[in-house]
This record gives C-alpha cells, structure tokens and sequence, in this order.
C-alpha cells in the first residue's frame, strides 16, 4: 500500500471535537506508524489509538452480553409475576363466590 493511500484512509481520522486530528500537511507523514496523533490533550501513536478502540470494543460487547442477560432474567421474572397475579385472581374469586353462598351468620 503506498503512503498516499495511507495518507488517504488516515486522513480522515477526527478527534473527540470532531476536528480533523490530521491536516493535509502531515500527509505524507502519515505513512510512519509512529505518527503521533492528539487526543485529550496529550499525544497518542496511531497503534496506541488502535489498541485503546479495541479495548472500548470488547468493553461494549461484554456489557451488550450482560445487558441482554439481564433482559433475559426480566422477561422470566415478569412471567412469574404475570402467573402469580392469574393465581391471586382466580383465589379472590373463588372467595368472593364461597362469600355468597355462606354469609356470615
């Protein structure tokens, strides 16, 4: 791969502002995997960056997968729930019925 096609695809890296964290004039600089690039308010290498978004990555993943277990144990729990409220109305009818036919004396 040449360095203008490098220059290309990095070029259009943007910091947290949404600027742009290469100007046209670090393009052929770009080709060095060493470039140094700003981010937060301190200087960070292009394989560092990388290493830091696939860390935020697999931190996402792994909450996406608690997340969607703890949706799995919420959708079990309202089923219970859902059970347990068919029971209690069906016992309040039954004593309301069983009310009826024997008044208090």
């Amino acid at each position: 791969m040449s360095s203008n096609k490098k220059a290309t695809a990095l070029g259009t890296l943007t910091n947290h502002d949404g600027k742009r964290a290469l100007s046209s004039d670090d393009a052929k600089d770009v080709a060095r995997p060493t470039k140094k690039l700003k981010s937060h308010n301190r200087t960070m290498t292009i394989e560092a960056a990388q290493n830091q978004l696939d860390g935020s990555a697999s931190e996402i993943a792994k909450k996406d997968r608690i997340i969607q277990d703890r949706t799995r144990e919420i959708a079990a729990l309202n089923s219970q729930l859902a059970t347990a409220e068919r029971s209690l109305t069906i016992a309040t009818n039954a004593k309301k019925r069983l009310k009826r036919k024997m008044p208090r004396r």
